[in-house]
């Protein structure tokens, strides 16, 4: 629960929050439950570093700090990406 509350504190509102969980979070059998704020950001974040492992000795202080903007929402990242991010992106470029 406590990944729960963490993820909270980045939602300014109700409506903010429930747009997320209604849109862009899914659905996690392992946690039986929709994936929060900071599971979904770590999953997009993931798949950047699969994506861009040969260069991530060069640009993990790069990495870091897109992590830290994008979890507070300072910036925000492709719409497809928190939506699909992860393996289907992997698997199918297209998404």
């Amino acid at each position: 629960m406590s990944d729960i509350k963490e993820s909270d504190k980045y939602f300014p509102s109700e409506l903010q929050k429930f747009q997320f969980y209604d849109k862009y979070a899914r659905f996690t059998y392992e946690h039986g439950r929709r994936e929060t704020w900071v599971e979904q950001v770590n999953r997009v974040m993931d798949m950047h570093e699969e994506r861009y492992a040969k260069y991530m000795d060069s640009i993990e202080d790069e990495m870091a700090i897109a992590y830290n903007a994008l979890k507070k929402k300072l910036v925000l990242g492709s719409q497809r990406a928190l939506q699909f991010g992860g393996p289907s992106i992997i698997r199918k470029n297209a998404r």
